[in-house]
């Protein structure tokens, strides 16, 4: 299951933005935005964004870990950090953190006999999926404790 950060206060998209980019660089992610919608909402803005990020562990596995935020009805705001105006919004944003192991992403062991992929799948990747599991699972984890401290919210 997805994690999921609700949150209302003041906060900045630009920083948010650059705090998950930056995460994912430093674990050696490949970033892809797939949404970025801003808009005048009902009565304020209505903001949405949608990251997704892959890791080639091997030619048979693949970490992903996507990054949304989610915000309606959003006033702008300034949020004063470090002496500086910032601009942000002040409202609710939901923010999602959903990952996955993605297994033959490259589609090789697609081509072979049905029998022997059952071998492979039940013998040797079983071992080493498990493992993965376990380490994108705290990798997510580990992200969503980036994004509460940049938002100034408790990670315990």
């Amino acid at each position: 299951d997805p994690f999921r950060i609700q949150y209302y206060g003041t906060y900045s998209i630009e920083k948010l933005t650059k705090t998950v980019y930056d995460w994912y660089h430093k674990e050696g992610y490949t970033v892809f935005e797939n949404v970025y919608k801003h808009k005048k909402g009902g009565e304020g803005y209505d903001i949405e964004m949608k990251l997704k990020a892959h890791k080639k562990i091997n030619e048979h596995l693949r970490y992903d870990i996507g990054y949304e935020i989610k915000s309606r009805d959003s006033e702008p705001a300034e949020i004063i950090e470090n002496g500086q105006k910032i601009k942000g919004y002040k409202g609710r944003a939901t923010i999602v953190i959903d990952f996955a192991l993605e297994t033959d992403w490259q589609k090789t062991l697609t081509k072979l006999p049905i029998k022997l992929k059952k071998v492979l799948y039940s013998y040797f990747m079983k071992l080493h999926i498990e493992d993965d599991a376990d380490i994108i699972y705290y990798k997510a984890v580990d992200l969503q404790k980036t994004i509460k401290s940049t938002l100034g919210m408790s990670t315990t």
